[in-house]
């Protein structure tokens, strides 16, 4: 790459001669990742794409039904008490429309500058544990991916999972002496988590996004509710969601964070899941078992949009030192992800940060989502960074930049993962 430009994305041949990994292609002896995304159901023939649609179409309209009443005879009335069930009642028909209404839902909780801040509450609760598939569904995805039972596999595996998000949930287990990998220090990992996709994952990505952005368009003209989206992002948001299908992509980000992380790593302040490249499906993928609580628990003493709801001086001194740490680790993993590396992680909240005591590595999870720059746009991300080092954010100099990214090619630079 040439001086001042993104970093090329590649991959290692460790991971490259993984069949389910994402497609490579070599360019001038290196293997570059292919960037493009073809969705499953891509493939399929017209006319069961178009039931397919109408199909689903008709059940969403149906299962959001419920929901515009109540939200209607909110507005007629102004009640406070119709408004919390209409909020509870939205959260819960997200919750059963599947991963791509969950996905912005948990983006629309974080944009209190968008929508109301009961609104921003309610929504917040899909950030935490998404519906969970039934143990059933998890032992026939394993068996389908690896043509072994999860007895074959693993010495033991738990029912209950750890953990469920909107494309996958989370088992902790341990493998078998013979199915064991090496781990980032070369010693031999056999306790490992389970991430195994949900079993509707791949519809609800088909088409469900050109309904949520329907949906926008219509609140747009009728002046209901204005966001901040445009074709662009429409399609930055589908191929991100539509490649979380696909956990090889999350298994090939957590090797390129490993790599990009070198010095840190040593250094103890930061740590990632080490995959098993041999066990690893579309649909299934198994990685080293992160020990810890999340970050979250600690920094919990800060709510309602960063209002803080005890005072710093009644902290201990140990808690506010590790909170410094903490905070400085997030600080500058951020800016390297984002200025050096030109590879950020694109769901770094609290919950996917684990931290197993005062001086222990910060361990990152959840890699499935990841946003870098094009080469197109990254010049002009340089020119506002500088224009705002310099001072000059607030005038003209600062309000160019910030034109050239909003009107010269920054929907080109959109997520990658």
């Amino acid at each position: 790459a040439s001086p001042g430009s993104p970093p090329l994305l590649t991959a290692t041949p460790r991971l490259a001669s993984c069949r389910y990994a994402p497609r490579e292609q070599t360019e001038n002896g290196c293997v570059q990742v292919a960037l493009d995304f073809e969705h499953p159901y891509s493939t399929k023939p017209l006319l069961w794409k178009v039931l397919f649609r109408a199909k689903r179409f008709i059940y969403l309209l149906w299962l959001f039904l419920p929901c515009a009443a109540v939200g209607l005879v909110v507005q007629l009335t102004q009640s406070k008490r119709c408004r919390r069930h209409w909020l509870r009642l939205l959260v819960s028909t997200m919750e059963r429309a599947g991963c791509s209404f969950q996905k912005f839902g948990q983006w629309l909780s974080m944009r209190p500058d968008i929508v109301s801040p009961d609104t921003a509450t309610a929504l917040s609760k899909l950030r935490m544990d998404a519906p969970q598939h039934d143990f059933e569904h998890t032992r026939l995805v394993i068996q389908e991916a690896f043509g072994a039972d999860i007895g074959e596999l693993f010495e033991e595996f738990a029912h209950e999972p750890v953990a469920s998000g909107t494309v996958a949930q989370v088992y902790k287990a341990t493998l078998r002496p013979a199915h064991g990998f090496e781990g980032s220090n070369g010693d031999q990992v056999h306790r490992v988590a389970v991430k195994v996709r949900h079993p509707a994952v791949v519809a609800e990505t088909f088409f469900d996004v050109s309904i949520i952005f329907g949906f926008i368009s219509i609140s747009e003209f009728c002046h209901f509710m204005t966001l901040p989206l445009d074709a662009a992002s429409k399609q930055d948001f589908c191929q991100v969601l539509q490649r979380q299908v696909n956990l090889g992509w999350e298994a090939f980000h957590l090797q390129k964070f490993e790599e990009n992380f070198v010095a840190e790593i040593a250094r103890g302040d930061i740590a990632f899941p080490r995959v098993h490249q041999e066990l690893l499906s579309a649909a299934v993928l198994i990685e080293s078992w992160a020990p810890g609580q999340t970050v979250d628990t600690i920094f919990s003493e800060v709510g309602d949009f960063f209002k803080r709801v005890k005072p710093a001086s009644e902290e201990s001194m140990p808690v506010a030192e590790t909170k410094r740490r903490l905070a400085g680790i997030v600080f500058d993993v951020t800016m390297k992800m984002m200025v050096r590396d030109n590879l950020c992680h694109g769901d770094l909240h609290a919950g996917n940060l684990l931290f197993d005591d005062a001086n222990g590595p910060l361990t990152v999870l959840d890699a499935g989502l990841t946003t870098s720059m094009s080469e197109r746009s990254w010049p002009m991300f340089r020119n506002l960074l500088k224009t705002m080092c310099n001072g000059q954010a607030g005038g003209r100099g600062g309000t160019t930049a910030q034109d050239e990214i909003h009107g010269g090619g920054a929907a080109e630079g959109g997520q990658e993962g």
